[in-house]
């Protein structure tokens, strides 16, 4: 009966912060982050609604949570590719690789690519690329923290900014991101990352080339997990925006986590 007692306690708490969460939000619906948008990547975050700040335990840590390194036992790759509606208008995909702490105090690392494009029609189109290492080690039994360096590149033929004839608008740019974990047992886990906690942006081949700083954005995350079950959830939001978006996800599994069942919302 305790078991039960403490997971209809969790819901009821989960759905306050939800319907708490949602009327913030409803207010501040102007915060859109232009380029470099965080549309989410891996299967199973995804699947939880991008409820994965807390979690971060496979390679999409890349892109979710570089602290989440600190608490992984073995190597991992992932890949995504999405072409969204199917209608060939916005394409991302995704590779991560991650590689634990071997021993001797070392930490753990890893790398990712992150893609996303459109079809701005007339025969133009935008495209992200984002190239990231990550870092992360675990500094207490119950504690790890990551650092992530992502290279950022644009290419697009859009009419943003005036353009020196006949090339295409281009950036680069560097960005880092910043995360922790704590895990008090195996029950309960909470994280929370800084994305673009410095960034730098630089367009070329136009005739002022200017130079522009990404929003800053925060995630915090909770964890759930007992038996066959996990549940997750995050709540967002930036410099723009105290409190922008928050997301409910989990899963349940079955012989030996053979057979799993997982939904989510944001």
């Amino acid at each position: 009966m305790t078991k039960w007692r403490n997971l209809i306690i969790l819901l009821v708490v989960l759905c306050l912060i939800t319907f708490m969460s949602n009327s913030v939000m409803a207010s501040n619906s102007n915060n859109v982050r232009g380029a470099f948008a965080r549309s989410g990547v891996g299967a199973r975050a995804l699947a939880f609604g991008g409820a994965f700040v807390g979690l971060a335990d496979d390679a999409t840590a890349v892109y979710w949570n570089p602290a989440g390194l600190g608490f992984m036992l073995k190597s991992n790759v992932s890949t995504m590719y999405n072409d969204l509606f199917g209608l060939g208008l916005i394409k991302t995909g995704f590779v991560g690789y991650v590689q634990p702490d071997k021993g001797g105090g070392l930490g753990a690392s890893g790398l990712g690519w992150t893609y996303i494009g459109g079809d701005l029609g007339g025969g133009n189109k935008w495209t992200e690329n984002t190239l990231t290492y990550i870092y992360g080690k675990r500094v207490h039994p119950y504690v790890s923290t990551g650092l992530a360096l992502k290279g950022l590149f644009v290419s697009t033929k859009g009419e943003s900014y005036e353009t020196v004839e006949g090339t295409r608008i281009s950036a680069k740019g560097f960005s880092a991101d910043f995360g922790v974990i704590v895990a008090f047992n195996n029950e309960l886990r909470f994280g929370a990352v800084i994305y673009d906690l410095y960034s730098v942006l630089t367009w070329e081949n136009t005739l002022t080339s200017p130079k522009e700083k990404l929003p800053l954005v925060y995630t915090i995350g909770m964890v759930y997990k007992k038996s066959i079950f996990t549940v997750c959830t995050d709540i967002s939001g930036g410099e723009e925006a105290p409190l922008k978006k928050y997301a409910l996800g989990g899963e349940l599994r079955f012989y030996n986590d053979m057979f799993m069942v997982r939904g989510g919302f944001s």
